[in-house]
């Protein structure tokens, strides 16, 4: 097992350089994560925000923390062979079905980090699911945890961008039933990236 952890290590630290530019032809890391934030804004103003009703017309912002590129990191992928099905929670008495699907393994903030990347089984397509709980919930950020989508890699390294993480609807508005990110997602640091709380009391 320590031979494993320092293997990781060794491949993590050799790739562990983010490129300034993102996979989107010259697009930098911030350009991306301010378009990402103006189109969030835009929805969230739109018909179709899950805000309350009557809340839409008075929304001024989302709130966030500055874009930082060293939450933007490379981190070796662990595929899942036909990972277990399970049942997640939520807030409410829905559980959805997600799949097992593969292991992020990172270092952030001077230490070895793992998240988990789940495929839903009610949804077609090539994205994964990564609910994580950090030491900021409750404070600056939503209590329950916040989520993070990435594409399936084609390889074995991901791009685990931190800045885009975001929060459940149930964030706001309590008539949404979100999911509860496992108990083996929780990263015991603080994540200063991504969006912060939306109301106060959360």
């Amino acid at each position: 097992m320590k031979y494993l952890i320092l293997l990781l290590i060794a491949i993590i630290s050799g790739c562990s350089n983010v490129e300034v530019h993102s996979d989107v032809g010259n697009e930098t890391v911030v350009d991306r994560i301010k378009k990402e934030r103006k189109e969030k804004h835009k929805y969230m103003s739109s018909s179709k925000s899950p805000l309350p009703k009557g809340e839409t017309s008075d929304f001024i912002a989302l709130n966030y923390f500055p874009i930082d590129t060293a939450y933007s990191i490379n981190s070796f992928f662990q595929l899942v062979v036909n990972g277990p099905i399970f049942e997640m929670k939520t807030n409410t008495d829905r559980h959805p079905a997600y799949q097992k699907y593969g292991m992020l393994i990172f270092e952030l903030n001077n230490q070895l980090d793992t998240l988990w990347a789940y495929k839903s089984m009610e949804q077609q397509g090539n994205e994964l699911f990564i609910p994580f709980t950090d030491l900021t919930n409750g404070n600056e950020t939503y209590y329950s945890g916040r989520f993070i989508d990435i594409e399936v890699p084609e390889g074995d390294s991901v791009l685990l961008d931190f800045n885009s993480c975001y929060n459940p609807y149930c964030a706001y508005n309590e008539k949404y039933s979100c999911p509860i990110p496992p108990l083996e997602n929780h990263l015991n640091t603080a994540i200063l990236a991504g969006e912060k709380k939306y109301r106060n009391d959360h």
